[in-house]
């Protein structure tokens, strides 16, 4: 019981309970305001919608089902090169001198870290991120992943910075290119599950081979529970990245990009 008032009580399923109430109230005086009735049922049934935990699982999971989270890790023979994307960088002071990579780049920078030690050997691994807000203070996204790297293990010489991309399209022109001076065609791609398939897409239409290897699973399981119906903000976060997602890809088939 504790749980589902804890449920109720958050704000957007308390703001979206009395938007239920609102309209009720008018559905009992419908008579007095013919017609408006619907003006306020169905923008309030869509954003119950965008926002249900349950919606926002099945957006995600359209683009993820792809690569199961169970799938087997990728064997050495199988790549020559690791690819990382970035994902974004927090700047904590107006200078730039306090940075942390942000959780989505330390989710790849992690599982591209562990994919390179269990390679057992030399493994080439390109670093792929610029500044999206060129006039934002800090490094470059990919200069700040090498950083992570080294503390991680990898070893330096191992290391190929590409820090001019800022695009998923960028990543893989810029990255092939320097792909392509050292005659390697087969790579391991690390990024978010929900970002791979725009990813794959755009390194193989660069013609390189790719093997995925993903990361930061946003929905591996659902859990069924009165939570699964209730609007959250999380929710609506889902939806907007998957909607982003395949914004991109039909941005990008439209301008044969993929």
């Amino acid at each position: 019981m504790y749980h589902f008032f804890a449920e109720m009580i958050r704000p957007l399923p308390l703001v979206m309970i009395l938007l239920v109430i609102g309209m009720a109230r008018l559905w009992l005086r419908r008579r007095e305001t013919p017609g408006r009735l619907w003006w306020v049922i169905a923008p309030t049934a869509i954003l119950w919608l965008i926002c249900a935990p349950i919606v926002g699982h099945l957006a995600i999971r359209t683009l993820e089902w792809r690569y199961p989270v169970d799938a087997r890790p990728p064997e050495r023979d199988e790549f020559d090169a690791i690819v990382v994307l970035s994902g974004g960088l927090e700047v904590h002071d107006a200078q730039g001198r306090y940075i942390e990579v942000s959780p989505d780049t330390m989710y790849r920078c992690s599982r591209g870290a562990l994919l390179y030690r269990q390679a057992e050997g030399e493994c080439p691994m390109v670093l792929c991120g610029g500044k999206v807000e060129v006039e934002r203070p800090g490094p470059m996204l990919a200069d700040a992943m090498r950083e992570f790297m080294l503390t991680a293990g990898v070893d330096p010489e191992d290391l190929i910075v590409e820090n001019e991309s800022t695009t998923t399209y960028e990543n893989a022109l810029y990255a092939c290119r320097l792909l392509q001076e050292r005659e390697i065609t087969r790579i391991a791609l690390v990024t978010d599950a929900l970002h791979m398939t725009r990813s794959v897409a755009c390194f193989e239409a660069q013609g390189v081979a790719v093997v995925a290897v993903p990361c930061q699973y946003r929905a591996s399981r659902m859990q069924w529970s009165v939570g699964a119906f209730l609007p959250s903000a999380d929710a609506a976060d889902r939806v907007d990245a998957a909607f982003h997602e395949w914004l991109g890809l039909l941005w990008y088939w439209w301008h044969d990009r993929i």
